[in-house]
């Protein structure tokens, strides 16, 4: 809690008094947002009850109605569903050379072919090459066990100097942990590779999403893929958070390691 804030809280962090003040109404209720956690999905009731759990003026509808607004919640047409939401990734997100945006339909024919262009790594993953990914990510999302799609994000990275799309990435919010970004999948076309730009996109990514209530991020990555080890560690995922699969090695047997980096 930031020290603007404090002055509108009483002793046991409380909001006591709402800002006149726009800039300062919007610091509070930033404040208000931590109170929510991300791969949960919320009734009207239960978001009332967090928010007159957190102040003390009785108008936690004037609050939840603030949080829609500056988009810190969504929810549904109905009202029958809210859920924390993420800024940051909602958005365009810009690198250096780079573009960023979430995948439409239009897209599935040049993600497709991108899916197929890095097929190879099936014989490091022990999986068979899924040619419907795409569509099932687009429509379904690919989700953790117990997941939301409302937290699932599948965005296509542009080149801002060809404007081609040249890869996608997989982005969920609260997994493994309440306050994780998942990273579930980093493709990059083959002709664009070694140019440092996943790097690059990993780097925006972990400057920007800890002023999200983001702790980590975290992925998975097969122990037999050897470049996407490297690449990962490169990064900074120098934390194993378990190892997962087949016990004992062979030419037939697969194993995956969770890594993550913590947010500075």
């Amino acid at each position: 809690m930031n020290e603007n804030v404090k002055k509108f809280c009483d002793k046991s962090g409380l909001i006591k008094l709402w800002p006149t003040k726009q800039r300062l109404q919007k610091e509070v209720i930033k404040y208000l947002s931590t109170k929510f956690i991300y791969n949960k999905i919320y009734t009207e009731k239960e978001i009332n009850y967090i928010l007159n759990d957190n102040h003390t003026f009785n108008d936690s509808n004037s609050l939840r109605r603030f949080l829609i607004d500056n988009n810190y919640i969504n929810r549904t047409k109905d009202g029958s569903k809210y859920w924390k939401t993420n800024n940051y990734l909602e958005k365009t997100i810009e690198t250096t050379n780079l573009l960023i945006k979430d995948c439409i339909l239009d897209d599935l024919d040049r993600l497709n072919e991108i899916n197929e262009n890095v097929s190879y790594i099936d014989e490091w993953t022990g999986t068979k090459h899924n040619k419907e990914y795409i569509i099932n990510s687009l429509t379904e999302g690919d989700l953790p066990p117990n997941g939301h799609i409302e937290f699932y994000k599948l965005k296509k990275i542009i080149h801002k100097e060809s404007f081609q799309i040249i890869g996608f990435i997989e982005l969920y919010l609260g997994y493994p942990n309440n306050n994780t970004l998942w990273i579930s999948t980093l493709f990059i076309d083959k002709i664009y590779q070694n140019l440092g730009l996943g790097i690059e996109i990993i780097n925006e990514i972990s400057n920007n999403t800890k002023n999200y209530d983001l702790d980590e991020l975290a992925v998975g990555v097969h122990l037999k893929n050897w470049p996407a080890l490297r690449f990962w560690y490169k990064c900074g995922f120098s934390e194993i958070g378990g190892i997962f699969g087949d016990r004992v090695f062979s030419a037939n047997s697969y194993s995956i390691i969770q890594l993550k980096k913590r947010m500075s």
